[in-house]
């Protein structure tokens, strides 16, 4: 069976439809034209206002200096694949996943990391508004548009990164946490090398051009179990489908969210250097995988090779499957779980059972008074609106004769799964909205239920 798998799989990842090269499971391929590891750096002078002279230069200039040389690479050279069993660490099928690969937006996954970490330790908060510098506002695209001297809070920044793969919205937060670009750029490979990601180097926040910045499949999947592992509070943000910013919304640029049966997270990425990149986790039933997927021709392909991959990862993960490459490191073996509800285990003992969403949504009946609501938040699958219930009434305890519950609804064509905290007073829901803000848990909103409003408080 397993050597079916591997056959299968192999010509999958080798079918020119869908635009990518691999001769078969563990095949090795030319070794990837990694680019030269010496860059022209910008010389930092003192400039205006304390802030180096070469982050106030014209961007191009900057840019310029660190994006690879041209010489395109084939797309065997751009290529890995890998998909994980993240509750046992095995590796279900690997394809070039220990060879050096550009990041490209994928590296805002450690970025992420970071700022939960800071979160958690109480060095920022989530409604903290941070200060948006001149380097940050000229960040090359995908970006906010944010301007020289305004401010965003650092819920917005993350939602930015998120869902638009915001750039100047990662360096805004490197430079809130480390006072500057590169030093925070250093700190992420400090902490790549303490995850096991030793294959990893940062030069940036945001995963822009640079020869230097490199990374493998392997160490991104490590990365993402760590953040499954140590932030179980945070990770269901990788499921958000859409973000209001300046009057707009922004859907998320992970259309596998929407496409993909399970999938809850994590990213996608592209440069030129890079090809299209995603790292992705989803759940069926009690089983996790990650995938990732560097090197795509187009977003399209990629999407689809990934969906291939993880399809045959489900239908032969279990027990005792045999090992496809080198197995995960030891550190992050058992991560998986800390993106369902066995990993918020013992955090969440006392909470409240959340019931499973029903299928139909009930209304207040006409007449009924005004009721209010907690909102946490509207989520990708029931698993990830159950979490953030469940986590949030640990907060909660107080509200001991609130109800709540998990509801579908359709926005535009998708199912999101909509998690409210019902049966409050306004003063009780603005209360729990405060504290839920001050202890970090990012989404909260409080909501009137007008008579005749559709309603989950009997879910």
């Amino acid at each position: 069976m397993l050597k079916k798998l591997g056959s299968t799989i192999v010509a999958l990842a080798s079918a020119a439809a869908i635009g990518m090269a691999a001769s078969g499971a563990g095949a090795q391929t030319a070794k990837p034209a990694v680019p030269p590891t010496t860059t022209t750096q910008p010389t930092k002078v003192a400039g205006a206002a304390g802030r180096p002279a070469a982050k106030l230069a014209p961007r191009s200039q900057k840019l310029q200096a660190n994006r690879t040389a041209p010489n395109p690479a084939a797309s065997t050279e751009k290529y890995a694949a890998l998909i994980v069993d993240a509750d046992t660490g095995v590796t279900l099928f690997s394809v070039n996943a220990d060879e050096p690969r550009h990041p490209a937006s994928l590296t805002k996954v450690m970025t992420l990391y970071l700022t939960f970490e800071a979160l958690q330790s109480g060095k920022l908060r989530i409604d903290q508004p941070l200060r948006v510098s001149a380097w940050a506002s000229i960040q090359s695209p995908t970006k906010l548009g944010l301007k020289d001297g305004s401010s965003i809070t650092v819920r917005d920044a993350i939602f930015g990164l998120i869902t638009k793969s915001a750039n100047d919205a990662s360096v805004v937060l490197a430079e809130a946490l480390a006072g500057d670009e590169d030093v925070f750029a250093q700190r992420m490979t400090e902490k790549a090398h303490k995850l096991g990601m030793n294959a990893t180097n940062f030069r940036n926040a945001s995963g822009l051009p640079n020869a230097q910045q490199v990374t493998t499949a392997r160490d991104l999947a490590t990365l993402a179990l760590a953040v499954m592992r140590d932030f179980p509070a945070y990770y269901h943000l990788f499921s958000t489908q859409e973000f209001v910013w300046g009057g707009h919304v922004i859907t998320n640029h992970n259309r596998m969210l929407a496409s993909y049966p399970g999938a809850d997270g994590l990213k996608t990425g592209y440069t030129v250097a890079s090809g299209f990149n995603l790292i992705m986790s989803a759940r069926r039933e009690s089983k996790r995988l990650i995938g990732v997927v560097m090197g795509g021709e187009t977003a399209q392909a990629r999407d689809h090779h990934m969906a291939e991959l993880m399809d045959r990862g489900f239908s032969q993960a279990g027990p005792g499957i045999a090992s496809i490459g080198q197995p995960m490191p030891a550190t992050i073996q058992n991560a998986g779980k800390g993106s369902g509800e066995d990993a918020i285990g013992k955090r969440i003992a006392q909470a409240n059972s959340i019931p499973n969403a029903n299928t139909t949504m009930p209304r207040v009946p006409a007449g009924a008074p005004t009721r209010w609501a907690i909102q946490v938040g509207a989520f990708n699958d029931q698993n990830s609106a159950r979490n953030a219930l469940n986590l949030a009434m640990t907060y909660l305890p107080e509200l001991t004769t609130a109800s709540a519950g998990v509801a579908p609804i359709d926005n535009r064509g998708r199912t999101l799964y909509r998690a409210r905290i019902t049966g409050v007073s306004e003063q009780q829901a603005n209360n729990g909205c405060r504290k839920l803000e001050a202890n970090n848990i990012i989404a909260c909103q409080v909501l009137r239920i007008e008579a005749g409003d559709a309603d989950v408080a009997s879910n």
